[in-house]
């Protein structure tokens, strides 16, 4: 298979210099291609990190690799009964992650007239 020996091409390459950008993208899209989404992501991460976040195929394939790896497990879990519930912590810190939102629905909104006059006033 092609993509398993574009893989071993780059880890032999990565042997010799592990910080070759191109090598670690490379290597990445050859795992993806192969269904080994958390190794393509290391690598994409790596490179990304190595090339100052300036390398476009790096940075734009450690997003889409990430959103895979993420649906791939998010799909694993919901497949799994709940076994137990969660932990206090966790449902007391889900919750106030929620304090901003409440705290500007509390907050009464203003009319479209209202804005209007302020935008009217600025220009």
């Amino acid at each position: 298979d092609k993509h398993a020996e574009a893989e071993a091409d780059c880890d032999a390459a990565l042997a010799i210099a592990p910080d070759y950008v191109k090598a670690l993208c490379r290597r990445a899209i050859a795992r993806e291609k192969q269904g080994k989404l958390e190794g393509a992501l290391l690598d994409l991460t790596a490179a990304s990190l190595l090339s100052g976040f300036t390398n476009e195929v790096a940075v734009t394939g450690a997003d889409r690799v990430l959103k895979l790896v993420a649906q791939s497990k998010a799909e694993r879990r919901l497949d799994e009964p709940m076994r137990h519930l969660p932990s206090a912590s966790f449902i007391s810190t889900f919750v106030d992650s929620f304090k901003l939102h409440r705290t500007l629905l509390g907050k009464p909104r203003r009319t479209v007239a209202a804005i209007t006059a302020e935008l009217t006033k600025q220009g």
